[in-house]
């Protein structure tokens, strides 16, 4: 579960990031999950799931 990194952009996915090692909002998410988010990238139509995970050299 330490490994395990979690991407969202609503309030469904407030207890995810809860519960995530790591946790990473979208840019366009709503703001109380930026405030759970250990990361905040690009909105999901500028690629922000590949900026993320170029900005962490996982890719």
């Amino acid at each position: 579960l330490q490994d395990v990194v979690v991407f969202g952009d609503g309030l469904n996915d407030v207890k995810m990031f809860q519960q995530a090692a790591f946790s990473i909002a979208m840019g366009n998410a709503v703001a109380e999950l930026k405030q759970e988010a250990d990361y905040v990238t690009a909105c999901a139509a500028e690629d922000g799931i590949r900026e993320a995970l170029y900005h962490f050299g996982w890719i």
